[in-house]
């Protein structure tokens, strides 16, 4: 208007009750978080922001370090997550005897991370050589290091029906690769909107217990 070939039309907003919910449990996932009353250890790998981390602070877990490429990532994770401290940016030059050294006198209860799911989305070109599916490797070389008394692995749905070079099924690799560590290992296929999310987000988790503790992967 006013001259202007630019229109911008009116849009209107309301919070609908689910959407209410999801802020209110916002409020008390970061009050969770916020307390001193932590019982479990927690190293959270390609760590983002830190929204994972949130989670597992959340449920009690004392989140003691993390790793993360991303400067912009790394810098609002250490405002989410003061006391986790940075233990490298790439996970491929991670130093793992030192992360080993470092929390030699803790039993780390728990190895959390999302490896980059860039190459297994839809969003994305699914190209089974783009090297960033290979990072789970790495996450596997620290788990194997540390050996925590179970992990989670989480990532796109879409990683299910993804294959690599060879063609054979990223999934069978992966389980293949905890087994090898010493874990008992199981997939999960998950609705984020199922927990309070008020968003479709499909997603998969393979949690791996360590073979000695004799019990099951599940989630609630």
């Amino acid at each position: 208007e006013n001259g202007s070939s630019t229109r911008v039309s009116d849009r209107n907003y309301c919070k609908t009750v689910r959407n209410a919910e999801y802020v209110d449990n916002l409020t008390q996932l970061w009050k969770k978080h916020s307390t001193s009353d932590k019982r479990h250890s927690c190293i959270s790998l390609f760590s983002g922001c830190g929204g994972f981390s949130l989670g597992a602070s959340a449920a009690g877990f004392s989140v003691l370090g993390h790793v993360e490429l991303e400067k912009t990532a790394r810098e609002i994770y250490s405002l989410n997550l003061k006391n986790s401290e940075c233990l490298g940016q790439d996970i491929q030059k991670v130093e793992i005897p030192d992360i080993k050294e470092k929390y030699i006198d803790q039993n780390i209860d728990v190895i959390i991370g999302g490896p980059p799911c860039q190459g297994f989305s839809l969003s994305g070109k699914r190209d089974s050589n783009d090297p960033r599916n290979r990072l789970f490797l790495n996450y596997l070389d620290i788990l194997q290091t540390i050996k925590p008394k179970f992990a989670i692995l989480e990532n796109v749905e879409k990683l299910l029906s993804m294959k690599d070079p060879e063609n054979n099924f990223m999934q069978n690799e992966i389980v293949s690769k905890f087994k090898e560590t010493g874990y008992v290992v199981e997939f999960f296929r998950i609705n984020a909107a199922n927990y309070g999310v008020p968003q479709n987000r499909k997603r998969v988790l393979f949690i791996a217990v360590r073979e000695d503790l004799n019990r099951s992967p599940s989630i609630p």
